[in-house]
């Protein structure tokens, strides 16, 4: 099987939230991007349940913050369960940003990652951009005028120039570990 070339300016690795609101920023400014995940499913799974009043300034700058506000829950209570079975409903955990800040969004807003993964999701496609699902990361090499990433598609075997790659593929991810020892640098996890 042969091997594919491809040249791209900016290959982002990971469309967790992260990933897609730099893929949004990216294609709204016309800069040659593309965005790869691992899974060759979007993820049904949260590792997050809310979203901060800065992030939602900045969703709100990409233009995919409705469906967060129509989906998510601001004034959230929490309800304790006695040992005798009984619930007692106390105020929300979460807290407001100070008055004095001019923020058009002072509370937290209560939602699954999948949900503003969705939101990103939906405004990147309306950008005209498209996460490419079942791409893996699977090796890295640094160059001086860029970064050459193998990546395993459905198809085959890639290999990605790009002058910039990013690695927003979570806490385990292969982007940080390849660069690591590209880089001639101790891995310590």
């Amino acid at each position: 099987m042969k091997t594919v070339q491809s040249f791209v300016d900016v290959l982002i690795v990971g469309a967790g939230p992260t990933g897609l609101t730099l893929a949004c920023d990216l294609a709204r400014r016309n800069v040659d991007h593309r965005i790869i995940e691992r899974s060759a499913l979007y993820n049904v799974a949260s590792r997050a349940k809310a979203i901060q009043p800065r992030s939602l300034e900045v969703v709100d700058d990409l233009e995919a913050v409705r469906y967060i506000m129509d989906t998510g829950v601001v004034d959230l209570p929490v309800r304790y369960y006695t040992e005798g079975g009984s619930s007692v409903d106390k105020p929300a955990i979460t807290v407001a940003a100070s008055a004095e800040l001019e923020t058009p969004y002072r509370d937290p807003v209560w939602i699954a990652q999948y949900d503003v993964e969705k939101a990103l999701r939906d405004r990147y496609s309306a950008l005209g951009g498209q996460v490419e699902l079942g791409v893996e990361a699977v090796g890295l090499e640094q160059e001086l005028d860029g970064v050459t990433v193998t990546v395993n598609t459905p198809q085959g075997e890639e290999q990605i120039r790009a002058r910039y790659v990013v690695g927003a593929d979570g806490g385990k991810s292969n982007i940080r570990k390849f660069y690591s020892v590209a880089a001639g640098w101790r891995n310590t996890r």
